[in-house]
């Protein structure tokens, strides 16, 4: 679901933080738990990828959260780490990724960040801290049984 932009909020421009809002720095890997907090009104939102989560999910996935993070707020940007995985970095640049962090004695960094400017966007070298994870809730055992039993019931 897209949320509606409106006239009086804005957002900075990507990699800049609003002075006139509380910065809030997340660990993120899936999508849905977004869909389980609500964004509160005067925070920018940074998200951050764990470090081995590029490598494992891919470059589509990269840009499938960024979507979805964008969607969630306009106030919030996706940061992808991308020091297990600078390969698929380049791929996920190319499909449309606009913040990367990679480390500043990474082998891979001068051929990133080239990569990065070339396309629009922006290699940072300094990974901020992450002040809390959001994972998704998953329904329990008696929430599955009972979503079942609604799905499986005679009309």
């Amino acid at each position: 679901m897209k949320r509606q932009a409106t006239g009086a909020r804005h957002p900075a421009p990507v990699g800049q933080h609003r002075p006139d809002r509380v910065m809030r720095v997340i660990g993120l890997r899936f999508a849905a738990a977004l869909e389980q907090q609500p964004a509160e009104a005067g925070c920018c939102y940074s998200f951050v990828t764990p470090v081995a989560a590029l490598a494992q999910m891919g470059p589509q996935w990269a840009v499938d959260l960024q979507a979805a993070v964008e969607d969630w707020s306009e106030a919030a940007t996706l940061v992808v780490d991308a020091s297990v995985a600078p390969g698929y970095a380049l791929k996920a640049v190319e499909l449309g990724l606009k913040r990367l962090s990679l480390p500043p004695d990474h082998p891979a960094r001068d051929d990133l960040s080239a990569y990065a400017n070339r396309y629009g966007a922006r290699l940072s070298t300094q990974a901020e801290p992450v002040q809390e994870t959001w994972h998704p809730v998953l329904p329990q055992r008696k929430q599955k049984a009972a979503l079942i039993s609604a799905t499986t019931a005679p009309d």
